[in-house]
């Protein structure tokens, strides 16, 4: 169960006790979440559960302040004690029920238009001000393409898959297959794969992907920046991102 409020941060707790206490208590909140009904095997269905900030038996304060110091940490920002954070999220509770919940609940109908499948015209962006009231929506802009070759074009946004390679010839093979592009280099972050103009890269094209790119067994995919030739103006043109699956 989670520690209880007297494990309040202190000043004089050592460094490895307040995170192994944090951790603690966001790990035992997870695992209450996810524990399955032993008599379905189910997960249970969420329960909405009000927010008290003065009742420590809920472990609300405990779960908040665990949360926000890991995240302060992370990011090198002041941390907090329990008491402090207490105070901070019983003055937040007028926010919660005004602007926040109107932002959610407007993020959460374009997620759900995601997951409908719906045309972009039926997407909406959303401004608003509680205070005059206004409220205003409008449609959001068809995001900007350019040309890779003739017939293939591709926008900020899109990222092209690969399955089923298991050389990085197969790889190169891809593309020429798919979008009659010749594989000019492969690049995973600042590391080179393959490049077509060096001799010595030659010799990788019939070695196994997982080894090229020097990853580990348990890694699944890698995102690769991809470089093509343009086979009518033999100049070098960008691709989207690509996402290689590993067998």
């Amino acid at each position: 169960s989670p520690p209880s409020p007297a494990a309040a941060a202190d000043d004089d707790e050592p460094f490895d006790a307040q995170l192994k206490r944090w951790c603690t208590t966001v790990r035992d909140a997870l695992a209450a979440l996810g524990a399955t009904d032993a008599s379905t095997e189910r997960v249970p269905r969420a329960r909405m559960a009000e927010f008290e900030k003065d009742d420590d038996s809920n472990h609300h304060i405990d779960f908040i302040a665990a949360t926000a110091n890991l995240r302060a940490r992370m990011y090198a920002i002041q941390e907090g004690d329990r008491l402090k954070i207490k105070g901070i999220a019983g003055r937040i509770m007028p926010a919660i029920a005004t602007t926040t919940a109107a932002v959610s609940g407007l993020v959460t109908l374009e997620l759900i238009k995601i997951v409908a499948g719906c045309a972009l015209e039926q997407y909406k962006n959303a401004f608003m001000n509680l205070a005059l009231p206004l409220f205003t929506l409008s449609e959001p802009r068809q995001a900007e393409k350019h040309k890779v070759v003739e017939g293939v074009y591709v926008s900020l946004w899109d990222s092209w898959d690969v399955r089923g390679a298991v050389t990085l010839q197969d790889f190169v093979d891809h593309f020429q297959r798919q979008f009659g592009l010749k594989v000019n280099g492969v690049t995973l972050g600042s590391s080179m794969v393959y490049m077509a103009f060096m001799p010595a890269h030659k010799k990788r094209l019939p070695q196994p992907l997982r080894k090229v790119c020097k990853v580990a067994d348990d890694v699944t995919e890698v995102v690769l920046t991809v470089t093509f030739v343009d086979p009518v103006t033999k100049e070098k043109v960008n691709g989207p991102a690509v996402t290689c699956y590993l067998g």
